[in-house]
């Protein structure tokens, strides 16, 4: 299979961002919905995670891991994952369809929430993992601030590098021990919204 292109699988939004004012957490955690119950992404502690961050509306976790396959489950939020080292092939199967890509280091690939699938990793890979609130992405344009959701579209094995580097600079808040709180995150997590 062929990468999409960038250009198009990660159009911009165009407009104007707007600042939001509420400081409810309703992503704490990256957890998805297997058998009617909500879980952990993978069944091992990330290497590093948004939850004490107190970011609003996104969560970030890394994880290294050898060869993993992630049984069926569901998204209930928007979903972005990324490789950060390492590659490997992995076999996706989603929506009736088999598909198959090599992914090395700034690979992703989107998913809007609700999407099922499975995800086959056949070698070691550090991946850092994003789900993504429908509020973040409503709010953080004026032109989408009354919408409920914003449609995406699912996207598999894509490069985008000002995404690539938001979340980069997301994991070096973390790992900082988000020295200016909460606020710097956010923001990154509104361009990261702005951009998706």
């Amino acid at each position: 299979m062929e990468a999409d292109p960038s250009a198009e699988a990660l159009a911009p939004l165009s407009g104007k961002i707007r600042s939001s004012t509420h400081s409810h957490l309703a992503v704490p955690s990256v957890n998805v919905v297997r058998r009617g119950c909500i879980e952990p992404f993978l069944d091992v502690r990330p290497t590093l995670s948004s939850s004490d961050a107190q970011w609003r509306d996104i969560a970030l976790e890394s994880y290294e891991t050898p060869a993993v396959s992630i049984h069926d489950h569901e998204h209930p939020e928007h979903f972005l994952h990324m490789v950060v080292s390492g590659t490997s092939t992995y076999e996706v199967k989603t929506r009736g369809r088999s598909l198959r890509f090599t992914a090395s280091p700034g690979t992703m690939f989107l998913l809007p929430r609700g999407t099922i699938d499975e995800v086959h990793w056949r070698g070691k890979i550090h991946h850092m993992v994003v789900a993504i609130h429908r509020r973040l992405l409503t709010e953080a344009l004026d032109e989408t601030a009354n919408e409920a959701d914003i449609e995406l579209a699912e996207h598999w094995n894509l490069i985008d590098g000002h995404v690539a580097a938001l979340l980069r600079e997301m994991a070096a808040d973390l790992n900082d021990k988000s020295p200016a709180g909460a606020i710097y995150g956010d923001s990154l997590a509104n361009a990261l919204a702005v951009t998706s």
